[in-house]
């Protein structure tokens, strides 16, 4: 399967897929050029998007959402402020001693290592599969998803596609 930047159209390499597939991602160059604009918001710019969409910092702590990811967890701009992944996502393991990213369970979560993977070497991850045991309406379900990531100055660019909610 080939990647290629959704903006400006160059190759970004290929995945694992079916050879007449094409999975988009956003290349680092357009990644830094969208996001350092002076006109509109950083919000403004990621709701353009049609999947949900998180500006990271390297602790996956939230910065900045997209209209989408709004409506996917039925929380408003002010309810997901500076909330880490596992918070915005009601992860089962978040309300645990330690918190998001402090339990023993997190090391395994995958949306958390490929966010801090991202941030450390720099290099972006495309539809990476992850699933989250979450905790909605007093009910215990599990999220499937594809996630992709990008670093952008000093944050990572989260992606959730192809999302499934079993249980």
């Amino acid at each position: 399967m080939k990647v290629e930047c959704g903006w400006c159209g160059i190759s970004m390499g290929e995945r694992p897929g079916p050879e007449n597939e094409v999975s988009h991602g956003m290349c680092s160059d357009c990644a830094f050029r969208m996001l350092s604009r002076q006109e509109g918001s950083i919000n403004s710019f990621l709701d353009k998007m049609d999947y949900p969409v998180l500006l990271v910092d390297s602790d996956v702590n939230l910065k900045y959402e997209n209209r989408m990811l709004r409506e996917l967890t039925g929380k408003n701009e002010q309810q997901l402020e500076e909330r880490k992944g596992g918070e915005v996502f009601e992860c089962v393991n978040w309300r645990k001693p330690g918190g998001c990213g402090k339990t023993i369970h997190c090391s395994g979560c995958t949306l958390r290592n490929t966010v801090e993977k991202t941030y450390l070497s720099g290099k972006p991850s495309t539809d990476v599969k992850t699933t989250l045991k979450v905790v909605t309406e007093n009910e215990e379900k599990q999220i499937s998803s594809f996630i992709s990531t990008q670093k952008v100055g000093d944050y990572v660019l989260l992606s959730v596609r192809k999302f499934k909610v079993d249980g």
